[in-house]
């Protein structure tokens, strides 16, 4: 499975988010044996992670802790689940849009807000392209110094994740999350 850095596609919601402070997409291909929605990839995205992102999850959130940023719930996921599935905000996240196609949430916080995209596009034959965009402008100087320092992990984790979910998905099917 090749995951490759891209350009946000043209026909996705997202661009109209841009321009951003940062911004990047992440996309592969991959032969779906059932039909699969862009928000139940994004739900997978999101909650089916290797061990390695969720320690760095942990780390993020005690190192940011003491200056208000960052957040750590249990139940995080569960609700994640039901923002997107019944169009609730949950936390500092936001379902904006949703369509068979494409899913976009918004994470706002005080240092940066956010846009993540999947995108899934039929190739034809069960061939999916599977798009992971994220879009992020900052509140002030503290998101650009923030950023600054999670950049690197941000590129590891969405290329991880996003073969991560896949496949999960491609060998459990979509019914197991």
């Amino acid at each position: 499975m090749n995951i490759k850095k891209t350009s946000i596609p043209q026909s996705s919601l997202a661009n109209k988010y841009l321009p951003a402070d940062y911004s990047d997409s992440f996309e592969c291909s991959a032969n779906f044996s059932e039909e699969i929605l862009s928000e139940d990839f994004l739900i997978a995205f999101w909650t089916i992670r290797p061990g390695w992102i969720n320690s760095l999850f942990k780390l993020r959130n005690a190192l940011v802790k003491p200056l208000g940023l960052g957040s750590s719930d249990n139940d995080f996921d569960n609700d994640f689940k039901a923002c997107i599935k019944s169009d609730a905000i949950v936390k500092d996240v936001t379902l904006l849009a949703k369509t068979p196609s494409e899913t976009i949430i918004t994470l706002n916080d005080k240092q940066l807000h956010a846009y993540i995209s999947v995108y899934v596009e039929d190739q034809g034959y069960h061939i999916k392209k599977v798009n992971v965009s994220t879009i992020v402008k900052f509140h002030y100087w503290l998101g650009n110094v923030y950023f600054f320092f999670i950049r690197p992990f941000h590129y590891l984790i969405c290329k991880a994740g996003l073969k991560y979910a896949l496949n999960k998905i491609l060998s459990s099917g979509l019914k197991s999350y």
